[in-house]
């Protein structure tokens, strides 16, 4: 299974059910469905979870204590965030599932020539227009580390692992943090009780 969302909004915006945005895209879907799908994924003799993350995660200011950030919206900043909230996902549900045979592990795909941030304006837009005609890579190569975590064999029993083109590299220190990784966890099953 590969989760893969990459939502940037540059104003503040709420779903249907009161969460904010980037938050339930980037995050909320990537635990909800993980979660719903275990049986079967565990099912599978080489199970694996892959969750598209980002270097961006090393630039996340994630108040552990307000995750939806209510106490003040910068768009870029929640991204950073829920990039980082993948990781922890990720070391979170290894703890949680390592007697299965699963893997679970983060990737950062690099910066790829996509539709990221085309829903916004200003600044913001421009400069992404701007970065994905100067350095993105092709969709190709951005997949590249997707498609070897899904098939190599050579990470059969990897797991709770953060990878940058198809090499496991370390995370940031605030994604090692075992506090935030449960307070994550728990908040998130509070949140999918509530809606």
């Amino acid at each position: 299974m590969v989760n893969n969302a990459g939502a940037y909004f540059s104003d503040y915006i709420q779903t249907e059910e009161g969460l904010e945005m980037t938050f339930a895209l980037n995050h909320l879907n990537y635990f909800r469905m993980t979660l719903l799908l275990m049986d079967i994924i565990k099912s599978d003799q080489h199970g694996r979870v892959i969750n598209v993350a980002s270097s961006a995660h090393f630039g996340a200011k994630l108040d552990i204590d307000d995750i939806q950030m209510t106490k003040g919206y910068k768009g870029w900043t929640a991204y950073c965030n829920s990039k980082l909230m993948n990781i922890l996902f990720t070391y979170e549900i290894h703890k949680r599932y390592k007697h299965t045979g699963v893997t679970f592990n983060a990737l950062h795909p690099g910066f790829v020539d996509t539709c990221f941030g085309d829903n916004n304006s200003g600044l913001g837009k421009n400069i992404l227009s701007i970065g994905k005609k100067l350095i993105a890579i092709n969709v190709v190569k951005g997949a590249s580390t997707n498609v070897y975590l899904a098939t190599s064999n050579e990470v059969d029993n990897v797991s709770g692992k953060y990878f940058d083109r198809s090499r496991p590299v370390r995370s940031s220190k605030v994604s090692h943090l075992e506090s935030h990784q449960e307070k994550l966890w728990s908040y998130s099953e509070t949140i999918l009780d509530t809606i």
